[in-house]
């Protein structure tokens, strides 16, 4: 096997694994904005213990995933310190010890009535929390490059474009990139 081919199977497992990264990211959103709907409309206490008791599997596979993949990304990239890597997988860390230990004091709140009110509005204001870090670490860090002028025949990239394509994808320099410049439909 050449080295051209070599970096190529690189940038695309790079690519497919950005993607795996950003879907399984996608779904813990939503797995946490459905279980802040059940506490919201949800208010026989059995009830809702059994759908928070459905989703906590599908957060804790969403989250295993999500930061596992990233840490897989992280080493594709050699651990090459970024702050932003190292703040995603801090935020996943943090979300699932916040998951761990909200899963430990339902156990204790299900006995009396006014220990599940406490714990239902502490579970709210928490996965409030986890969704807004959620969709704030894809907002401001999982970004598609774009060019103002992708339809010229070559462009120059630099700064942070320059650092995701040529270090994070490993794109060679020469290499064909369909870019969008976000004026037309064209690539």
């Amino acid at each position: 096997m050449s080295l051209q081919a070599l970096n190529t199977q690189d940038s695309s497992v790079m690519a497919q694994s950005l993607l795996i990264h950003a879907f399984f990211a996608a779904l813990l959103a939503l797995a946490f904005m459905i279980n802040l709907y059940t506490l919201f409309k949800e208010k026989n206490f059995i009830q809702l213990n059994k759908k928070i008791y459905l989703v906590m599997p599908a957060i804790y596979i969403l989250l295993s995933i999500a930061l596992l993949s990233g840490i897989f990304i992280w080493a594709m990239q050699q651990f090459e310190f970024s702050f932003s890597a190292v703040a995603m997988l801090l935020g996943l860390l943090l979300m699932l010890i916040a998951e761990i230990k909200r899963h430990k004091s339902v156990k204790f709140a299900i006995t009396k009535k006014e220990r599940m009110e406490a714990y239902i509005k502490k579970a709210k204001i928490l996965y409030c929390l986890e969704t807004i870090l959620i969709v704030v670490l894809m907002g401001l860090w999982m970004r598609f490059v774009y060019h103002p002028l992708a339809k010229e025949p070559i462009l120059k990239i630099e700064g942070e474009s320059y650092t995701h394509l040529y270090r994070s994808r490993r794109i060679k320099s020469a290499s064909r990139l369909d870019l969008r410049n976000l004026k037309d439909g064209f690539l």
